[in-house]
């Protein structure tokens, strides 16, 4: 006959084994599986060509699918500054937009590694969507130009109380990027 003392030491003892195969044991052997999973992983990894013409040609392919992304994406640095023409170009958009053009100015170049920037400085005042419109069109000129800085106010009227007329004034610093006098003439030297 089975004792019922027998029965509870034998369930404690299921209890207790169970415990520990779900504690100890199950997790330890799920870090077993990712550990396996993982050096199954690098040992792909490890036979594919690290060199030879298989990986020459899969980086080739690569740089060629690179370039077609950068192509669509990318304004090129013009090798002259045509500063004038850019200046033509802001003021062309101002006035396309009848924004009031208070002040267009450069300031001398600076020389990068790779490029030369030519700062601008555009002062203009008008309602904001049509501030908004100037910069986009300027940001979308065909060469490289980046807004370093936006100053939007409120002008003020001559008895220092606020224009609500819904007019803003806005100070842009750009940046206009060209081609550095050594890499240009360069470059022409290569066309040569």
């Amino acid at each position: 006959m089975i004792r019922k003392s027998d029965v509870m030491l034998s369930c404690g003892w299921l209890v207790i084994t169970g415990s520990v195969f779900g504690v100890v044991l199950l997790p330890s052997a799920k870090k077993e599986q990712a550990l396996l999973s993982e050096i199954a992983r690098l040992r792909a990894d490890l036979t594919q060509p690290t060199s030879g013409p298989e990986m020459i040609a899969r980086l080739s392919s690569d740089l060629e699918a690179l370039k077609e992304f950068g192509r669509g994406r990318m304004t090129p640095i013009p090798k002259q500054s045509n500063i004038a023409g850019l200046m033509a170009s802001i003021s062309h958009i101002l006035d396309e937009l009848g924004l009031e053009q208070s002040d267009i100015t450069t300031k001398p170049a600076k020389q990068l590694d790779f490029a030369s920037a030519m700062p601008v400085s555009v002062t203009l005042e008008g309602s904001f969507q049509k501030i908004y419109l100037a910069i986009s069109r300027i940001e979308q000129l065909p060469r490289l130009i980046r807004v370093d800085r936006l100053r939007v106010s409120v002008p003020q009227t001559p008895n220092l109380s606020v224009d609500r007329s819904g007019t803003v004034r806005a100070e842009i610093s750009l940046s206009a990027f060209f081609a550095p006098r050594d890499l240009a003439a360069s470059a022409e030297k290569d066309d040569s």
